[in-house]
């Protein structure tokens, strides 16, 4: 068996180890790119969202390397999301692609029912083997990635914070055991530590929130942490990697950050959410109103949930008295435009905190 799987920023690096240790060989895409969102484009409905058309490109180059199975996860709500892996397997098969298809739900009984299908005969003990390993390059990833937020804004020598996170994750993605896993979280902080900073800098603090592939994929959404944290802002995604993996288990979910709180507040403007990420949009607006200079909001063109909750966060703004930009992104989409109304944005905050303190 060669499995691939789409591309979704660094989670490649989570879950490659956990099925190499199943026996199974993994094909890795390329990352996205423009000739892999054009060939997606050009071949999936027109109507349908950025995540969608990226993805089909992805498992077209996959196919293209020699992946004799595609692994594909589906929603349970009213997304669209839920029917992505059907139809794009269905349109490949169309293309005269052959393959076996694997799609996950949301379940976790499901999840381990195919894992029990594809693991090659493999015991329990790779299977828990692989399951430790993929955990902790999450939770790595994610101390790597948050350092790389924080840091960014007071980098001296533009660019410095970049290369440091890049070299980690390439460490990262070369680990095979726990020990190994461990000595690349310890570089990786010694590394961050020794970029030049100025510390005298105040950096405005922004909440990045909206669809979950456009805000876990650089590509998509025009590497916007990197560009904002140059621009001397720290960003904070509302969701990561590591959260993403453990949320089929529903882990991770509690807290005053927490998803379960999110949803909760978001009740009064959004009964129920719609079938995506709408009402974590909403809930994580009021709650970061107190703590964060700004909202960045990000969802695909014809996403229907997250259009739904632009509008409704016409009224947090107005209530909750927290700036909101909203940035709907399609292939035709350029890092200029977005650049601008950042830019914008950003400044539009720094006059706000400005008279704040006056």
């Amino acid at each position: 068996m060669k499995l691939a799987f789409p591309h979704m920023g660094n989670l490649y690096i989570v879950l490659k180890p956990l099925f190499e240790n199943l026996g199974i060989s993994v094909v890795t895409p390329s990352k996205p790119n423009k000739e892999c969102l054009k060939l997606g484009a050009r071949l999936s409905p027109e109507w349908v969202c950025l995540p969608f058309k990226v993805n089909l490109g992805n498992l077209i180059d996959a196919l293209d390397k020699g992946a004799d199975t595609l692994l594909s996860v589906s929603g349970a709500w009213a997304c669209r999301f839920g029917y992505y892996g059907r139809v794009q397997h269905k349109i490949l098969h169309d293309l005269g692609y052959r393959f076996e298809s694997i799609i996950l739900g949301n379940s976790k009984i499901g999840v381990f029912e195919r894992i029990r299908e594809i693991n090659g005969g493999k015991t329990i003990s790779n299977i828990i083997k692989g399951v430790r390993i993929a955990l902790k390059k999450a939770e790595v990833l994610e101390k790597i990635e948050n350092l790389s937020r924080k840091i960014r804004p007071y980098e001296e020598d533009k660019g410095e914070v970049t290369q440091v996170f890049n070299r980690c994750l390439r460490d990262l993605e070369k680990t095979n055991t726990i020990p190994e896993i461990k000595m690349v979280e310890k570089r990786s902080s010694e590394l961050f530590k020794r970029v030049k900073k100025d510390l005298s800098r105040k950096p405005l603090r922004v909440r990045l929130v909206g669809e979950t592939y456009l805000m876990l994929e650089p590509f998509v959404n025009f590497e916007i942490e990197r560009r904002l944290g140059e621009m001397g802002v720290e960003v904070e995604p509302v969701l990561n990697i590591r959260k993403w993996v453990l949320h089929p288990f529903r882990l991770g979910m509690g807290g005053r950050d927490g998803e379960k709180r999110a949803r909760r507040v978001a009740k009064k403007y959004l009964p129920y959410p719609l079938g995506g990420e709408d009402q974590l949009t909403i809930g994580y607006t009021i709650l970061s109103s107190k703590t964060y200079d700004g909202i960045v909001h990000v969802y695909p063109f014809t996403c229907m949930p997250e259009n739904i909750s632009r509008t409704v966060l016409n009224r947090v703004i107005k209530d909750y008295k927290i700036p909101v930009i909203s940035l709907s992104i399609d292939e035709h989409s350029s890092p200029s435009g977005m650049i601008t109304r950042l830019e914008a944005f950003i400044d539009l905050l720094n006059t706000r905190r400005n008279h704040r303190l006056h």
